[in-house]
């Protein structure tokens, strides 16, 4: 079944609202995933999807695609994508399934996403999308039907990082 927000979230793209900034955050009333910023966020209208990702940066650092964690980007010089956005939604699933177990961080390479650094971040997740396969990397507590279903994402990301045309509409 295909989650109904992530349907949502195209068509407003398609519409010219974009976000730019997917992010981790959690409705406790409804016990569901919420995409939130939408006033604090590239998030405009008009129809300009596809602007320019220069000037002001309010993406989410740890969740940001790792071609915009890039000089050329940070300099205002590579266009924001749809698929930016599918891939920062994808990058939260490592940080919700893997991060703590009872209050106690299990991959300190995760911390390392929130440096403050682009470079340091892009870094950092490339460490972790190269050691999936790693026995020491696995999801915590009711996480682990998730984690089963997110590493093929995350693979998808590491063979398309050299592939230009492969996640591109």
């Amino acid at each position: 079944m295909i989650n109904k927000s992530c349907l949502g979230h195209f068509k407003l793209w398609q519409l010219g609202f974009q976000h730019d900034d997917p992010s981790q955050c959690y409705d406790e009333s409804t016990k569901r995933g919420v995409l939130n910023n939408w006033d604090s966020s590239y998030a405009s209208s008009g129809g300009d999807a596809g602007h320019v990702a220069g000037g002001e940066r309010t993406g989410t650092l740890p969740f940001m695609p790792l071609d915009l964690l890039t000089d050329q980007a940070w300099d205002g010089n590579l266009q924001c994508l749809y698929h930016h956005d599918l891939e920062g939604f994808i990058q939260i699933l490592p940080w919700v399934f893997l991060q703590y177990a009872e209050l106690v961080l299990t991959i300190p390479m995760l911390r390392e996403w929130e440096s403050g650094d682009y470079a340091e971040c892009a870094s950092a997740r490339r460490g972790l999308l190269s050691d999936l396969q790693s026995e020491d990397i696995a999801a915590t507590g009711s996480w682990k039907a998730e984690w089963e279903l997110a590493t093929p994402l995350l693979y998808w990301l590491l063979v398309d990082e050299g592939n230009e045309d492969s996640m591109r509409p």
